[in-house]
Formats: structure tokens, sequence, C-alpha cells
């Protein structure tokens, strides 16, 4: 029998009011609520159906399960619960560890504490050894309260005893307690900066957590898993997990998880060079912080903010914005985590006196992930000890290696040469791998300083202006800049003879001297200014990035107009006739008004003359026209604003050859049937997730589709109407995947799709919904019907993707032979019988 869906359950309940059944229907009601809170994680949908079935109850049939499933969705949603729901649920030993979790989610320990010692004062033995579940809960999340106010040790004591108490029971809460609390233990040895033992506790917590999915309840099992891993091992591996705990975590927006999962995916698309991800997830994280009074997580908003201008050599402005952390943070921890940004911006500045006060002012644990071995470096004077304090921090610190190298490479440099060069090449190799681009570019300029320092300069050369180039391309153009040697020497010396030979000119009685010098002046400046224009072009080429996307590339071309002309407003759009095809907008200021993308695409708009505003049309072929608009903070002076057009009439004819090659190779991944991506691109991409899954040890999952008796439909109504079948199956595999998930057309009437860090039970979810979907059409002269095969790595292990494709296709070969229209998982135990 089919479990019925959420929407199922609501309509029998329904009909169960209008005829009188009102316990029948409330408990209908319950059930659509426990499937969209656990299954979905539809909180708003949830909260509605809750709602639903105490309406139809008396009160007195509201048990006290419902209240406590009230009182958990009002504080889940970011509302004071009832009094009266509190006081009762406080009362209750059953749900009291419900009042203890809403403190944990408020992150405000103190009363949470008070209250448990109040209540369990001279019992606490008791609890650890009791059989009820609900109590060892209590037990865990008051551990969880001690870690939050800073008692780590009291709190790891604790947790150890519960593993205990958990491991001799076997039902899904303690399974899920037990791994929460290898998480917790493991984010203390992180703390204490010792990775082996963390790591296999995150990845007992993962074990445990794998088979009862991704939900609201283990959310932060994943979660702090792919923290810890893409801090050891590179962020771009487990950006994707990360977004996958984001996904379930949005319907609670007021969750401290779903506000650390913005944080973290904020952290990794600054450190993997996505900077409009970047500056999106800070925005939507200080929106949601001030919308939930969440100052902590405001002040970690700040912190990101804070840590770019700290990369982009905006050292004052990175100042600025921590101490605006700093007037936000209520957390030790993340009071912590601004003192050493602070530090490290200090450091970078070459303020040593500033950065020393910082650390004797700091009142953060120096051990706290391994800072006391980057302190060691600070405090280091003699070659000895800074030759000892180098090699530990090489063998003990995971973190603040490339910064490190940054700041300490002149120190280190005399020192132990060779031991520094070995140091940044294993980062350059680990960095590569996990395509982390801010963090190599980092490596790249410190050993480009390195090599200035000892005497190479063939080598600084080539590392800095690999350096120059990759942070042009992450948008850091100020870093670029701050970096370029174009304000060298020789550029000083020229200025210097101009202005001599115009003191000379000025002395001088001879008029026509004076008058041929202003004209030959002119001149020189316009050529000067040329020169200045071809320089920012080359640097520009040198910056920009291959991309198979179009908006990628206007928002790169925009932001680097922006940072380099230092433009206050800029919008860059792409039309086709009437209508947008793509755009990208930067504003400096969130309260700018929002650019007029629809006026724009009005082919005889003309914007009216405003001072500090310049703007250009550019003509591609067919019909497509790119139109680049700037606003400048003040009125633009003359020579400024010719530089200006000059400079867009240069690099007319490169953006135009970059937009159309970039729309062509863009094309040439996409099938152009279905819109899919094709199967050259799939194959591509699955042979990179593969390696990733093995590398990592995270599952990955390849569903096959085929359509059924398709090639009847091509043979009784033709190839045109089977075309735009493929066409509309096409767009309800776009409408049913997760933006990180790859579907292409495999070929004729077959699809493949690739599901990053997931196992199959959920792929196979993702291919009903699918196949569910195909079969809702309605629109054609006929039925369709799809099947899938789905196969996965985790409990099994492929030796290749092929051997996983083959799976998948196996599995697929199965669903055809069941009578078609279903979905087949691999089995390869059954395959072995």
């Amino acid at each position: 029998m089919n479990r019925l869906t959420p929407e199922e359950w609501i309509k029998k309940a329904e009909a169960c009011k209008k005829s009188g059944e009102k316990r029948l229907a409330a408990a209908c009601y319950l059930r659509a609520f426990r499937l969209r809170i656990y299954d979905e994680s539809d909180i708003e949908s949830a909260n509605e159906a809750l709602r639903e079935a105490l309406h139809v109850l008396e009160p007195q049939e509201i048990s006290e399960t419902m209240v406590a499933k009230r009182y958990l969705l009002t504080f889940f949603t970011g509302k004071t619960p009832d009094p009266v729901d509190e006081k009762q649920i406080f009362r209750s030993e059953r749900y009291f560890y419900l009042v203890l979790w809403r403190y944990c989610f408020e992150n405000n320990p103190e009363p949470g504490i008070a209250l448990f010692r109040e209540r369990w004062r001279d019992k606490r033995k008791e609890l650890i050894e009791t059989k009820k579940v609900y109590l060892l809960h209590a037990s865990y999340l008051y551990a969880v309260l001690l870690n939050q106010s800073g008692e780590y040790e009291r709190g790891l004591h604790l947790i150890k005893h519960l593993v205990e108490a958990f491991s001799a029971r076997s039902d899904l809460m303690s399974r899920q307690l037990t791994a929460q609390c290898y998480t917790t233990m493991a984010n203390y040895y992180v703390l204490k900066n010792q990775s082996t033992i963390a790591e296999d506790l995150y990845r007992k917590a993962y074990d445990l957590a794998a088979p009862l999915g991704l939900n609201l309840y283990t959310a932060n099992i994943y979660y702090e898993a792919a923290s810890f891993y893409s801090t050891v091992y590179g962020v771009s591996g487990f950006l994707d997990i990360t977004e996958k705990v984001l996904e379930v975590t949005k319907a609670v927006s007021a969750s401290p998880l779903a506000l650390h999962a913005l944080y973290r995916i904020g952290y990794n698309s600054l450190y993997s060079g996505d900077l409009k991800e970047f500056w999106s997830y800070v925005e939507q994280l200080k929106h949601h912080s001030r919308r939930y009074q969440r100052p902590d997580f405001l002040a970690k908003a700040y912190l990101l903010e804070g840590v770019f201008y700290l990369y982009n050599k905006q050292f004052g402005k990175a100042e600025t914005i921590f101490r605006k952390g700093f007037q936000c943070a209520k957390s030790p921890q993340t009071l912590n985590l601004l003192q050493r940004c602070r530090i490290l911006n200090f450091m970078m500045l070459g303020k040593r006196h500033s950065a020393f006060e910082q650390v004797q002012k700091s009142f953060f644990d120096k051990e706290e992930y391994g800072f006391h071995s980057f302190l060691a470096l600070i405090e280091a004077q003699t070659p000895e000890e800074i030759a000892d304090a180098f090699q530990h921090f090489d063998a003990h610190s995971p973190r603040w290696r490339e910064e490190s190298a940054l700041i300490f490479y002149e120190k280190i440099a005399p020192v132990d040469p060779s031991g520094f060069v070995r140091f940044c090449q294993n980062m350059v190799t680990d960095f590569s791998r996990s395509k982390d681009r801010l963090p190599l570019t980092l490596v790249y300029e410190a050993l480009g300083k390195f090599y200035r320092v000892i005497g190479y300069e063939e080598q600084a050369r080539f590392f800095l202006e690999n350096a120059v180039t990759n942070y042009r391309r992450l948008g850091m153009n100020h870093a670029a800049s701050v970096l370029s040697p174009n304000s060298d020497l020789r550029a000083l010396s020229v200025k210097r003879f101009e202005q001599k030979v115009r003191r000379l000119v000025h002395q001088s009685p001879d008029r026509q001297l004076k008058r041929d010098f202003s004209a030959y002046r002119q001149q020189y400046d316009q050529a000067v200014d040329e020169l200045g224009v071809y320089r920012m072009t080359f640097d520009f080429l040198r910056g920009i990035d291959c991309h198979c996307d179009v908006g990628q590339l206007l928002d790169q071309i925009l932001r680097y107009l922006c940072d380099t002309l230092r433009a206050q407003n800029g919008f860059i759009g792409l039309f086709d006739q009437n209508r947008a095809l793509n755009s990208s907008s930067y504003r400096t200021q969130r309260d700018s008004a929002p650019f007029p993308t629809e006026r724009w695409a009005d082919e005889g708009f003309l914007p009216p003359y405003l001072p500090g505003h310049i703007w250009k049309t550019m003509y591609l072929e067919q019909g497509q026209r790119m139109v680049i608009s700037l606003t400048f903070g003040s009125p633009l002076k003359a020579r400024y604003e010719r530089l200006l057009a000059f400079f867009l009439d240069e690099v007319k004819p490169i953006f135009e050859l970059l937009v159309r090659s970039t729309l062509t190779f863009g094309k040439s991944l996409i099938d152009s049937l279905t819109q899919l991506n094709n199967r050259w691109f799939m194959e591509q991409r699955l042979q990179e997730e593969f390696e990733k899954s093995i590398r990592y040890r995270f599952p990955l999952s390849f569903i096959m589709a085929d359509i059924d008796d398709f090639k009847r439909i091509n043979d009784t109504f033709g190839h045109r109407i089977g075309d735009e079948a493929l066409r509309i199956i096409g767009a309800r595999f776009r409408q049913n995947i997760r933006k990180y998930d790859i579907a292409a057309r495999y070929g004729g009437d077959e699809f493949a799709i690739i599901l990053p860090n997931t196992e199959p039970e959920r792929a196979y979810i993702v291919a009903e919904k699918i196949r569910k979907s195909v079969g809702e059409i309605t629109d054609m002269p006929f039925r369709l019907t799809i099947s899938f095969g789905v196969a996965g790595t985790g409990r099994i292990c492929f030796a290749s993707a092929e051997e996983l494709v083959a799976a998948a296709d196996g599995s697929l070969y199965e669903a055809k032979a069941q009578k078609k229209n279903r979905t087949v998982v691999y089995d390869h135990t059954a395959r072995n019988e």
C-alpha cells in the first residue's frame, strides 16, 4: 500500500471534519504534521497542520504531547512560547528537555543551566542511569549548555557517560543522540587542536546519522562534519553538504543551525572565490540575524565582511568592520574569533606592536584551534626560536597556514628557506586539488615575496604575477592593485623629471616655449591616459576567467569595472530586442535604488544626462546588445569622463568577444532540445564527483532514466511531437533537482542525474518525484511514463565511475522488466546471489 502524502492526509482530514468525525480529522492533521516536519522539514506547513488539529479538538482533548509540539514549533519559528504552554512543559518530566532545547536554540546557556540544577540538584547520577530516553535527552542538552557557557571539561565528562548509556539502546532517538554526542565530543577536540581524534569522532557520528537521513534532527551532525572537513581538506568539496543542511533548515530561519549554515556557506564561498554568492549569504545572514534578534550571528556576518577586506588588503576598513562585530557579539566563541581576526589584521598590516597589544588584552584560551603555535611564531626572536616555532607550527597546526606564510616569510627566509618552500608547496598541492582559490592566491603571494627576499627575482616575478592574476579573477582588485608592480621606481622617476621640466619652462621668459610646452603637455597627458587604459585592459584580460555561464562572466566584468574605476553603483545587462537575457548589478550602498532593468530592455530608452553617470551600449550579433551603466559618487571631471569613455570604447570589442565565446561555449555543453547538460559534460563531471567521493568518503548517487515506449510514440505521432515530449520532460527534470545536481540528456530518450553527497535512498526520492511529475503531464495526446535506475556509493564500493553507471543502467533494465513506470535501486547482494 502506498504511503499517503501530507496533502492527501489534509484532504482526508477535511473530509472527516465535514462529516463530524473531529477526532479522526485531528489524527489526520497530525499525520500530515509529522510528515511535513520529519520528512520535508517544512515548518510553516507543519505548524499550519498542527493548528488545524488543535482547533478541531476540545481543550480537554488536547494532550501534553500536542502542547509539547506546539511549544517546539513556536520557538522554532522565532516566536515567544505561550506562558501557559511553557508552564505545563516545565512541570512535565517527559517534555522538560524542550525547555533546555529552547535555551540551547537561543544560545542562552545560563538560565538553562540554572533550571536544570534546580530541578535535579541531587539526582544527576540517577539521570545518567535512567532508562527513560527523554531524561537522557535532558542530560545531553545540559551538557551542550555547559559547552556553550565555556565549561568544556564538565560538558565532555557528562557526554562520555551519556555515550555509554545510549550504547545499550537501539531506538531511533538514542541513535540520534549518540551521533549528537560524538559530534559534541569532536567539537571539543577540534577546539583543543587534536584533529585526528576529532576526525574519528565525526566519522562515527556521520556513520550513525547517514542511515537516518538528513532532517532537522540530524542536520547539525552533517553541518559540523562538513565544517571540520572543509577546514582541514578545503572548502569546495563540502560546500554542497552545507547547502543541503541549509536546504533542510531554511524553513527554520530563526534556528541557529540555519544561521550557522549561512555563515559557513558564506565562509566557503569566500575561500572558493565565488564573491557573488559570498555577499549574497552575508546579506542573508545580516537580514535574518536582525529579524530574529540574533546579535551573535550579526557579529559573525561582520566577521565575514571584515575577513574579505583583510584579504583584499583594505586593512583599515577590516578593522572598522571587526569593531562593529565586537559591539554585537555575545558568546565567548564569537568574541574569540573576532579577537584572532584582529590580530591577523594587525600582523598583515605590519603593525606588530598593535598585534602584541591585542594578544595581551585578549581573554581567549591560546590553545584553542592551535592559535598558540601562531603566537609562538610572533614571539620567536632568535634563529633557534624561529626554527623551532616554525617546525612545531608546520607539524601541529592545520589552521592559519596560508596567513602565517604571508606574515612570516621574511622572518623564516634566513632561518629555514628549504623548509618554507616545502611548507608552501604542500599547500599549493592541497589547495589546487581542493580548488580553494583564495588560500592558493595567498600562498602564491607569500612565495613571491619570499623569493624576492632571498634574491630569486625570476621566481618572485612568476609567483607575484600569478597572485595578481588570481586576485583579479577573484574580484579582489584592491589586493591586485596593491601587489601589482605598476607603481615602481621608474614611474616615480618620470614624475619627478616631468615636475623639473615644468619648473624650468615656468621660469623661462620665452612665451612660444610655454605655448609649445602647453600643447605638448596636453598630448603627453592624453598619451599617458591612453597608456593607462591599455594597462588596465591588459590587467583585465589577465584576470578574466573562462566561463560557460554568461551571468558569471557579466558579474566578473562588472565587479572589475566598479572596483577599478571606483564606481559607486553599476549595472551590466545582456538584452535580446526588448527582453533581458541576463544581468548583474553592483551596489556599494544597501539603500541604493534597484536598477531599472525593464527600462533598459526597451531598445529605444535613452537615460537622461546626470552628473557622475556614464553608460555604453554594445551591439552583438543576431540583434543582441550589452549595456554597461556606471554611477559615481560625485560629478566627473572632464578629463576623467573622457578617459572612461575612451576605456569603454577600447574594451568594447573585447567584451563582445568574451560574451559571444561564452554563449557559444555554454551552448556546446547544453542539449538544445531539453536544455539539460549534454552527455560529454555529464561524463566529465561524473568523473570529478566520483574522485571527490572516494577521496572524502562521502556518498554519490547516479540515476539513469528512460522514457517508456518512446519508439511507439515517435512511430505513432511523429518526431515533432516526440521532440515536444522530450522538451517537457527535460523541464520536469530541471524543476525537481537541486542547483548542485547535474541533469543531462544521456542520448535519445535516456536521461541521467548526478547527485553529489546523496545516499541512494535519497536519490530514490528524487527519482520518484520526477517520475510522478512526468506522470502528471496532461497536455500531450498520450500518457507519458518514465522508468529509473538508481545506484550509489556509501554501503557499496565501486571501482570506477563506469561501474557506477553500469549499476544504474542494470537497475533501469530491471525497472523496464518490471512493467516499467517505476524506480529500482541497485542491490549488489541480490546480484551476487
